[in-house]
């Protein structure tokens, strides 16, 4: 009769094994035991905020689904551009604006065309932004104009805190002329080099009055 080996009985399962199949097994398990302890854990869950966009949004490009047509900033030597973003409910891209040295800039959102309507428009611009600073809050002054605004001279500041969500800055405006374009445009005063200031979901809900 040929030889067999010594068995031991399994402490898990209860089976009869060989005392190699027992080593074995218990290997196995040793190894996915390593393997679950020095596992990196699963990041924590990205907290949403931010603005939903309105039902009668006009904005063209409002959150840069495809590009960054339309959006724009005032200082040529910042090295701006369309970046995905996580963190926002609604847009997965935002227009982001890395300060430099010379400070404060003009964030330019895109313009939406004026139907020619002899009273103009009543409307309300906003956008959503997010402001990294080393500073607890930013105060972000809000205008508008374009092609036949060059300067509104109407504007309202919100004092928005870097606390790393979305904040809706808005301005609500009443055009005195026909056609042209108009769009939002903010500068956060207070900014210092080495801060960062997106924006996204440009929301435009105005009619003709």
């Amino acid at each position: 009769m040929a030889d067999q080996l010594p068995s031991a009985i399994d402490p898990i399962t209860g089976d009869d094994k060989t005392v190699l199949g027992f080593l074995q097994a218990l290997r196995t398990d040793l190894d996915e035991i390593k393997t679950a302890v020095g596992a990196t854990p699963p990041p924590p869950p990205v907290t949403k905020t931010g603005s939903q966009p309105s039902g009668s949004n006009s904005a063209p490009n409002p959150v840069l689904a495809q590009d960054a047509t339309g959006w724009s900033n005032s200082n040529p030597n910042y090295t701006a551009g369309r970046v995905p973003v996580a963190d926002h409910v609604y847009a997965g891209y935002a227009y982001e604006v890395p300060v430099g040295a010379d400070g404060a800039f003009f964030l330019y959102a895109p313009q939406r065309a004026l139907a020619t309507y002899g009273s103009g428009y009543t409307l309300t611009l906003a956008v959503d932004v997010q402001i990294e600073s080393a500073a607890s809050s930013i105060s972000v002054e809000t205008s508008w104009g374009g092609d036949a605004y060059p300067v509104s001279g109407v504007s309202t500041t919100t004092s928005v805190p870097t606390d790393g969500a979305w904040h809706r800055v808005e301005i609500d405006v009443s055009t005195s002329q026909p056609g042209g374009h108009i769009g939002i445009q903010f500068v956060a005063t207070g900014v210092q080099e080495g801060d960062v200031v997106r924006a996204t979901l440009a929301d435009y809900v105005g009619q003709p009055v």
